[in-house]
């Protein structure tokens, strides 16, 4: 098996998911369709899922590269809302947290953008099967996306 995610989680969730033949995944903070992609190896083997991605040029790439996904051009948050994004060209490191920003701003170029929010539960109404996984990575802002989850609906 070819890993496509930068710590082999795909490898480890191919061997716990094992047996699974059309599963459906999550991915909040998709942001590349190959590289350091959990998903890939899924799709790959017949999968579909959510890809959920603020950045419009990988959101743009998401959809010529996935088309049996579900891919959503907004980020994750408790309230639905616009707000201010930090896109690092070229990484996986976009943020809404202004502290990491300023981070990676003495490392990357960036732009802010206004990107679009919603509730991961009302992200999951999108759902077409029962959910295999959910892989959020968010930069700083899992803790958000979490708390906007339906638990009792999604389990």
């Amino acid at each position: 098996m070819i890993s496509y995610a930068q710590n082999f989680e795909d490898v480890i969730l191919a061997r716990v998911l094992k047996g699974i033949d059309n599963g459906f995944y999550v991915d909040v903070g998709a942001w590349d369709p190959t590289i350091d992609s959990v998903t890939k190896h899924f799709y790959d083997s017949g999968w579909c899922g959510i890809n959920i991605e603020p950045n419009p040029a990988y959101f743009a790439r998401l959809q010529t590269d996935r088309p049996r996904d579900i891919n959503l051009n907004c980020a994750i948050s408790i309230n639905t809302e616009e707000r201010p994004f930090y896109v690092f060209d070229g990484t996986g490191v976009s943020t809404f947290d202004h502290a990491l920003s300023e981070h990676f701003k003495a490392y990357y170029s960036f732009s802010e953008i206004t990107v679009p929010t919603r509730t991961l539960a009302d992200a999951l109404t999108a759902a077409r099967n029962e959910i295999s996984f959910l892989k959020v990575d968010a930069e700083g802002w899992e803790e958000q996306v979490l708390i906007s989850g339906d638990w009792v609906k999604y389990r």
